[in-house]
């Protein structure tokens, strides 16, 4: 059995940064680019508009909290 593809978060470009920047992230660009290795947040001009703007993203890493 195969996983599921992963989920992509919509952008709007022009908006904020939707997380922390050091945060890593996978992201769709506008002109049908997407990233094949994480980066973190903060090098992607998510709050411009143009050819290349950030319209998807997805976390690179999960973290799972146990609580005992």
């Amino acid at each position: 059995m195969t996983p599921p593809p992963p989920t992509w978060i919509t952008h709007k470009p022009g908006d904020p940064m939707p997380c922390e920047g050091n945060t890593k992230v996978f992201v769709k660009l506008s002109n049908g680019m997407e990233t094949k290795s994480p980066m973190k947040a903060k090098q992607w001009l998510w709050d411009i508009c143009s050819a290349g703007s950030v319209v998807g993203w997805r976390y690179a890493e999960t973290t799972i909290f146990h609580s005992n």
